[in-house]
């Protein structure tokens, strides 16, 4: 009998894209309701560091393999 393999899940990846999708989907309802959107350098620089900002965060009190 063959012995069932469990699939490895990269935690670090999933939490990432997590990150990374929670920040767009933020962004997109602020800027739905905004009166002067942001421009798309404004964006990029704001998805930029809420990114590292976040990431730095979760590093320091989630040890990833």
């Amino acid at each position: 009998m063959k012995r069932k393999r469990k699939p490895k899940i990269n935690t670090y990846a999933v939490i990432m894209r997590a990150v990374e999708e929670g920040i767009a989907y933020g962004l997109n309802r602020a800027d739905k309701h905004a009166d002067d959107p942001l421009t798309i350098q404004q964006r990029q620089r704001i998805e930029h560091q809420l990114d590292i900002s976040i990431s730095n965060a979760l590093s320091e009190v989630i040890k990833f393999d």
